[in-house]
């Protein structure tokens, strides 16, 4: 062998032998099992897909509050990509889940949760973690809930108080409260963040019912609208809020 290749192949075989692969999979206990997600590059993090935050909302659970998920025995597979029932038919109800993405080195890590959009209408939590915040460190975590009719009715009857999708939004939260050091991010530095009008009262009446499972909002892309739209739109929100109880 030449000098040269010699040099090639030092730095190789060293790596080689240090074992610097990192494991395909990596397992968390959460508090209501074990849960395994799975090694993702560019840049090296763990994914965790579909981690069910509540019981699923069907049958006669369908428009009430949502429930704590039951525990499980084994190791869940986080691999689900799942999205709540949408306008177009797609989707299924049983889809109260986060998807977590870790970096590989996460320890006490600061941690992202975001809000999708949509409207209340449509959306889902992405199943691919954003790669700049994962090179940043950040541990984040994306969730779905409950959309439309689902989410919203409100019939006044104590099995339809409405606003639903509201509630999943605060399960959603106090479950990350309670595993997220688990993954490898710090509960006390978790930051909400979402874009446009809807998220900026979304996240302000979370704020306002006292929760203390996140201390910083950041809202992007607020739609620049006429003050009298704004007035109107925010009348409109504040009448769901009163008639949803939450």
């Amino acid at each position: 062998m030449s000098p040269r290749w010699g040099m090639f192949l030092l730095p190789v075989l060293c790596n080689w032998w240090s074992g610097v692969a990192a494991p395909l999979h990596r397992l968390v206990v959460t508090t209501q099992g074990a849960v395994r997600g799975y090694y993702a590059p560019q840049p090296p993090h763990y994914v965790y897909r579909g981690v069910p935050y509540a019981r699923p909302p069907t049958n006669y659970d369908r428009f009430k509050a949502p429930e704590p998920p039951p525990p499980w025995s084994g190791i869940f597979e986080a691999t689900h990509r799942v999205r709540c029932p949408q306008p177009d038919g797609s989707g299924e109800e049983n889809c109260l889940v986060l998807n977590i993405f870790v970096p590989e080195r996460a320890a006490a890590s600061p941690v992202l949760v975001h809000f999708h959009g949509g409207g209340f209408q449509r959306g889902w939590g992405f199943h691919t973690g954003p790669r700049r915040l994962l090179e940043q460190g950040f541990v984040v975590v994306s969730f779905n809930y409950r959309l439309g009719v689902l989410g919203f009715l409100c019939l006044g009857l104590p099995d339809v108080l409405g606003n639903t999708g509201l509630k999943d939004q605060i399960a959603a939260l106090y479950w990350i409260h309670r595993n997220i050091d688990k993954f490898g991010g710090d509960p006390g530095d978790v930051t909400a963040y979402g874009t446009g009008m809807l998220h900026f009262y979304k996240l302000n009446s979370l704020l306002q019912v006292g929760l203390p499972y996140f201390w910083k909002v950041y809202v992007f892309a607020v739609a620049l609208i006429s003050v009298q739209e704004c007035k109107l739109y925010w009348k409109k929100l504040t009448k769901t809020q009163k008639y949803g109880q939450i």
